[in-house]
């Protein structure tokens, strides 16, 4: 009986080692065919980032490229809405999170009022999306404004100018004609 048992356990340890190696080995192949498909993915990577950092639209990735997209970041970059704060207060609510036990009451009344502004940045941001896609409609015509074009446009208003890519063209101020 306890050499059935010690046979048992010696399939199952060889098991376990030939599990290991062959994971072992996949893992190497893997990591060999991505270094040599990364040389090229890398390098086209590189070239869209510096597109997006420069406005070039040649080398842009197809999801930012097009002139009714860049109309719609113009339109957007130009404004001054609440959104961009989101990052900013998403950072204050953390912090009030962390220290909610030194007074709850307080604690309350700023997650009330960062959940307020919150809503009023969403309202906001989908007001100016909107905006963006009729005049894009009106603009480029019925029809012409692509797919994604309304959740790629919300996203971008949440963000600060500094992170936004592609990079803003336009100040404050100028509009799109």
């Amino acid at each position: 009986m306890t050499e059935i048992r010690n046979v048992e356990a010696d399939l199952v340890r060889f098991r376990v080692r030939l599990a290991v190696v062959a994971l072992g080995v996949v893992a190497a192949f893997g990591l060999i065919i991505l270094v040599i498909g990364a040389r090229g993915w890398y390098a086209a990577w590189q070239k869209e980032q510096h597109a997006m950092k420069t406005g070039d639209e040649r080398n842009m990735p197809i999801q930012h490229a097009g002139p009714i997209r860049r109309f719609a970041r113009d339109y957007l970059d130009a404004r001054s809405g609440i959104g961009v704060g989101f990052m900013p207060l998403a950072v204050v609510l953390l912090i009030t999170i962390v220290i909610q036990g030194l007074n709850v009451n307080l604690f309350i009344v700023v997650t009330i009022v960062i959940y307020a502004l919150f809503i009023l940045m969403v309202i906001d941001s989908a007001w100016a999306t909107h905006n963006a896609r009729v005049l894009c409609e009106y603009k480029f015509g019925d029809g012409k404004v692509p797919p994604r074009f309304t959740w790629q446009m919300f996203t971008r208003t949440f963000y600060l100018r500094r992170w936004r890519l592609p990079v803003p063209m336009v100040k404050r101020g100028e509009y799109p004609v």
